[in-house]
């Protein structure tokens, strides 16, 4: 598919238009939408993942050099309104039966670096002060089926320029390389796509950061396991494949349409 950029900018319009909902979130088609909770003002999402769709979207519009300042304003409106207290999230204040998935905490925390907004350093002192466990159903519970896992926390810290331990370090750098080894799908089992998407935006992530920590080296080797492990699984095609697995409707979504021709070939890459 050949789109020019200025298509890519009537797309991007359109998509802010179409698909996005009054609170900043992403829908995945026009039917997704949601009226108002009750005493609330503004339409919303019927998904629970809109945060994390709306992340994509800035990252593939930061590829193609289309972010601008509004976007960063959608976004800022959008955690604020997610937000139950300081670094700590719900996929919507109003649904009080529903928790915070791992991959919105973890779109928040890119788009925050994306964006260069507060919210990814509050979200880590959220953890460092309640023992990495981030509970928007029971705020400052000993839920530690809410508690992150060594690899997403070294993450996280990597991500502010925080110092993370070895422990962290390696894990983070080991589920790297499982994730580059793992296939799409799990045997009788469901799909590892928003696997894949996720790391991705982990390590696109990292190239935002300026400097991210003495460890670059060894997080340029595994980054390049990854990228061609995923060449090698979509034979050549590259995130645009990931995505078009994602998404399952026959309509192209407007996510797959910004993938569409993107090349990884350096995902981490310093800014100075």
């Amino acid at each position: 598919m050949s789109v020019s950029s200025t298509d890519f900018e009537e797309l991007k319009r359109m998509t802010i238009k179409n698909l996005f909902s009054q609170d900043g979130l992403m829908r995945f088609n026009k039917m997704d939408k949601r009226p108002p909770y009750q005493g609330a003002k503004r339409k919303t999402v019927s998904n629970d993942n809109g945060i994390l769709l709306a992340v994509y979207f800035y990252f593939l519009l930061h590829v193609r050099g289309l972010l601008e300042d509004s976007d960063r304003d959608r976004f800022y409106f959008a955690v604020n309104n997610l937000q139950i207290e300081t670094g700590l999230h719900s996929p919507n204040p109003k649904r009080k039966n529903r928790y915070m998935s791992l991959d919105n905490d973890l779109a928040i925390m890119c788009g925050s670096v994306l964006f260069k907004t507060t919210h990814a350093v509050e979200k880590v002192n959220y953890g460092l002060e309640h023992g990495w466990i981030f509970d928007n159903l029971c705020p400052g519970s000993a839920n530690y089926e809410r508690s992150r896992q060594p690899a997403e926390i070294g993450f996280y810290k990597i991500a502010v320029n925080f110092l993370a331990s070895f422990v962290q370090l390696i894990c983070f750098l080991g589920s790297i390389l499982f994730n580059a080894f793992q296939g799409f799908d799990k045997p009788g089992g469901p799909s590892n796509t928003s696997e894949h998407l996720t790391m991705w935006l982990r390590l696109i992530t990292l190239g935002i950061v300026r400097d991210p920590t003495p460890i670059h080296g060894l997080l340029k080797i595994c980054e390049m396991i990854w990228v061609w492990r995923l060449k090698v699984k979509t034979k050549g095609v590259g995130i645009e494949a990931v995505f078009n697995r994602f998404f399952l409707d026959k309509d192209l979504h407007p996510i797959e349409v910004l993938s569409t021709g993107v090349v990884f070939d350096r995902v981490i890459r310093r800014t100075d």
